[in-house]
């Protein structure tokens, strides 16, 4: 006898993980639209970048990918402009300064005998 409320094999749980193991596809346009927004996102200024409401799951699931590829981040949410609830911003990673720190660095001292072996191991490994 089953219980009120249980979802079961053929329920929700079941689709929603069907329809995430699928294979995301869009066609090769698209993935080339996609892909050069994203590109002219990150050699710009600006801070985020939220892409248009009308995209598909497959676009979003894309954009997700790309985007994670590319080393940025992404968040879903809410379109201010229009409203509706299927919208993704690009958020580029802060960048760390390598200046910073530096001169808090020890700088290491090695012997006389230490230094011609790191110099034949480097030798050695450069003909390779």
């Amino acid at each position: 006898m089953a219980r009120k409320g249980r979802i079961g094999r053929k329920g929700r749980k079941f689709k929603e993980s069907k329809r995430k193991r699928q294979k995301s596809s869009v066609d090769e346009a698209t993935l080339i639209r996609l892909n050069k927004q994203l590109e002219e996102f990150r050699a710009s200024e600006d801070e985020v970048y939220t892409f248009e409401a009308g995209l598909s799951w497959n676009e979003r699931s894309v954009i997700h990918q790309l985007c994670w590829k590319m080393g940025m981040k992404t968040k879903r949410g809410g379109c201010k402009v229009s409203g509706r609830k299927r919208c993704i911003s690009v958020y580029k990673n802060k960048k760390v300064s390598t200046m910073k720190g530096l001169d808090s660095l020890h700088c290491l001292e090695f012997s006389e005998v230490a230094k011609e072996v790191l110099m034949d191991l480097f030798k050695t490994l450069s003909t390779w």
